[in-house]
């Protein structure tokens, strides 16, 4: 694995802990401005408030939640992380999902592409199923 690889997987790690410890300006630096972001739903760009804004909001819902980093392929200019995410559900969701007072953890994997040593585009996928279900809010098939 060559130094780029390493650099971006180094990013990676910081940005997992930016983000566990809600450190701002460490998490910024970690993305160039604005960030394109994919998901299962929909493909947006987000400057750096509006990015920080979204994780505020993952911390009002889930006031101890946690990233934990499972592991970390680098490729040229991308990094795919597989990783979990834990927490307890107590804020309303931006749905309108009020809280149930439960903990979840639940699966999630990212592709990140680089530029210039930031994150210019990220695609992430969650496994909100499994979330959903450990929250209680959906059922099991029966």
């Amino acid at each position: 694995m060559g130094a780029r690889e390493e650099r971006n997987k180094a990013v990676i790690h910081t940005l997992v802990d930016a983000f566990n410890t809600q450190d701002r300006e460490a998490f910024d630096s970690c993305y160039a401005n604005p960030i394109v972001i994919n998901t299962q739903h929909e493909t947006f760009t987000m400057s750096h408030d509006e990015h920080w804004a979204s994780v505020e909001n993952t911390f009002a819902v889930f006031p101890d939640f946690h990233a934990e980093l499972l592991g970390l392929i680098a490729e040229g200019d991308r990094v795919f992380q597989y990783w979990t995410y834990s927490g307890t559900h107590l804020g309303s969701t931006p749905g309108g999902r009020e809280p149930t007072g439960k903990r979840a953890e639940w699966r999630a994997f990212s592709d990140y592409r680089f530029e210039d040593g930031v994150i210019v585009e990220a695609t992430q996928i969650h496994d909100t199923y499994e979330q959903y279900l450990q929250l209680g809010l959906i059922e099991p098939p029966a």
